[in-house]
């Protein structure tokens, strides 16, 4: 019980502290970019109850849509992962950046 005390104690400051929950989002995408596929999880990872309200908040916040910024993301994750290593395949590239297969790169 007093894990979940402490664990509440903490979250609860960590949320004053942040003048806008939207801030952490890039942070929250490029951590769990394998869980996040669409801009719907992400607002679900980052506790939206909507995705529209997510992506208003994103919008205003970075002035850039949310799904836009994810695949600008993991298109620059996948070209850094060619870079370090030349031989891997399509395949594997997908599912480091959170895709089903090579088809969704």
């Amino acid at each position: 019980m007093l894990g979940l005390k402490t664990e509440l104690h903490n979250r609860g400051h960590m949320e004053e502290n942040r003048v806008n929950p939207v801030e952490d989002a890039i942070i929250v995408l490029s951590e769990n970019i394998i869980e996040i596929d669409r801009v719907v999880e992400w607002s679900q990872k980052m506790g939206y109850e909507t995705e529209r309200a997510f992506s208003k908040d994103f919008r205003v916040h970075f002035g850039k849509r949310p799904k836009r910024v994810m695949i600008s993301l993991k298109i620059a994750m996948a070209v850094q992962l060619l870079s370090i290593n030349h031989e891997m395949g399509c395949y594997e590239i997908a599912q480091a950046i959170g895709k089903k297969d090579e088809q969704g790169v």
